[in-house]
């Protein structure tokens, strides 16, 4: 993944939401799809962006998947991190939101749906 690709996705996001460009950038993991904190292509967790390393970045899908996660790193830094499953929901399904949003202005016909994992 290029730093280019990140900064294109981060303003996405950023557009897409209404949050400010934050000043810092999460720390981007790309693991072996074993070693993802989930049964899932991205996942995003106190400043670190997990990406499988399957993913493939050159689908508008793919990208889709790498915004979704990058607007949970705009709503932290902006909210703090969820607190409480209420939170975590709006958040899950503004995510989901801007990753729709993401796609149809790509001009893919696939679309995310709201999963929410309880813990």
């Amino acid at each position: 993944m290029t730093t280019r690709l990140l900064l294109q996705l981060l303003l996405a996001a950023s557009d897409l939401t209404g949050y400010p460009v934050p000043e810092v950038m999460p720390h981007v993991a790309i693991v072996a799809p074993e070693v993802m904190p989930c049964a899932c292509k991205g996942a995003y967790e106190g400043g670190t962006l997990w990406v499988s390393g399957d993913l493939d970045l050159a689908k508008p899908f793919a990208r889709s998947v790498l915004l979704h996660e990058l607007v949970h790193h705009l709503q932290e830094q902006a909210a703090g991190a969820p607190r409480g499953q209420t939170m975590r929901v709006r958040f899950e399904r503004e995510a989901v939101e801007a990753q729709n949003r993401y796609l149809a202005l790509q001009g893919s016909g696939q679309r995310a749906a709201v999963a929410v994992r309880d813990e």
